[in-house]
């Protein structure tokens, strides 16, 4: 068992001040658009930044919700000229674990600096930090945690199908409940979860998180420890607004939860849970907060995100387009062996049909280039499909 990654994992924070009129205007304006449209509209906003606006806005009176790609946040705007909580961020996990809070910090104001905003003061809304390890043979067991009575629990599991292999056959032998999630604690207070960190990025296919933990066997299981401090913990227990104050006491404050809330050791056998000792991979959490908590606050700037999603939506639609492809063959009477002329053919067609109203040609270029347009600057990494042919 060891530690691949550790920092954190969710940071949302509001600022009162205000944004210029004519940003403002720009923003209704794509709004607009994207209701019209029923999609995302992509907009470049003061100095430079571009930015997808959605069609609805987000509750607390915020009218615009606008996302600035894989490598960065989702930004909140209310519609306002007065200088009031008008600004909320919330940033993406994966734009922390490259950046670092550093990092993190220092883009948030570059952004707002070149969106022509008044910043008036700052409020820190929520903060999680994540552990992951490298852990193949962990089996997590709610039994073995320890909190106060009145801490919420909840677990979720899932009926596995395991395959074990004896004398050369594959059995199918049900193994019950195995659990995936164990959390404890509520927001906005404080919350602390055990989950299948690698289950989850396979089903989502965040495939970049293998890169951050420089994992070459996507195989291998990772588990999470992840400490979430939601807003009324923040102000109400910890006082925590500022940049500063987080700075200065949320070390403390992550130890604090993990020894509130642990895992015991399952090896120490005794009737006072009191007594049973942290599970090795709560004591290696512990030690990584307590004596290198300014490791964590560090990114990992080799890591390219839009690189990896840029791979998995190339690799989505080239899917797509075989599985279209050997459809149509099908209704259209083509056997298997003349595959390979019917799609030459087909290719032909194709640039034909978009070549003969360049208008509508243009204007599904400019829609698909603002879909994607977080996307660019990745070269796709073209692996080849074989779809016919004697195999190698």
């Amino acid at each position: 068992m060891k530690i691949v990654h550790a920092g954190f994992d969710g940071l949302d924070v509001a600022f009162r001040g205000v944004l210029p009129e004519r940003e403002l205007e720009k923003l209704h304006g794509a709004k607009l658009e994207a209701q019209k449209e029923r999609r995302r509209t992509f907009i470049t906003l003061g100095q430079g930044v571009e930015m997808h606006v959605e069609e609805t806005g987000a509750k607390g009176g915020f009218a615009f919700r606008c996302d600035t790609g894989a490598e960065g946040e989702t930004w909140f705007f209310k519609r306002s000229a007065k200088e009031d909580w008008n600004i909320r961020v919330s940033v993406k996990s994966a734009t922390l674990a490259i950046l670092g809070y550093e990092g993190v910090k220092s883009r948030l104001y570059d952004v707002l600096e070149r969106l022509g905003a008044k910043i008036c003061e700052v409020s820190i809304g929520r903060v999680d930090l994540a552990i992951d390890f490298l852990a193949p043979d962990f089996k997590l067991d709610p039994a073995h945690f320890v909190a106060h009575a009145k801490a919420g629990r909840s677990v979720y599991a899932q009926q596995e199908q395991q395959e074990d292999k004896q004398a050369g056959d594959w059995n199918i032998v049900w193994n019950g409940q195995r659990v995936l999630s164990v959390t404890v604690g509520k927001m906005p207070n404080r919350q602390v979860i055990v989950y299948d960190k690698s289950q989850e990025v396979k089903h989502r296919k965040k495939n970049y998180w293998w890169n951050i933990w420089g994992i070459e066997d996507k195989k291998s299981k990772v588990w999470r420890v992840e400490v979430r401090a939601g807003k009324k913990y923040l102000k109400e227990r910890l006082g925590i607004s500022t940049w500063q104050d987080l700075e200065q006491h949320m070390g403390d404050a992550f130890v604090d939860t993990l020894e509130k809330v642990r895992m015991r050791n399952p090896e120490i056998k005794t009737s006072n849970i009191s007594r049973s000792g942290y599970h090795p991979m709560w004591r290696a959490a512990l030690d990584r907060v307590q004596d290198r908590f300014a490791d964590t606050l560090q990114g990992k700037p080799s890591v390219r995100v839009i690189k990896e999603e840029r791979n998995k939506m190339a690799c989505i639609f080239r899917d797509l387009l075989c599985g279209t492809v050997t459809s149509y063959a099908e209704v259209r009477g083509v056997q298997q062996e003349e595959l390979p002329s019917f799609v030459n053919d087909l290719a032909t067609e194709i640039l034909h049909q978009m070549q003969s109203d360049k208008a509508k040609l243009r204007r599904k270029i400019k829609k698909a280039a603002d879909k994607y347009a977080f996307l660019k600057g990745a070269k796709y990494h073209y692996v080849p499909l074989r779809l016919w042919g004697k195999s190698e």
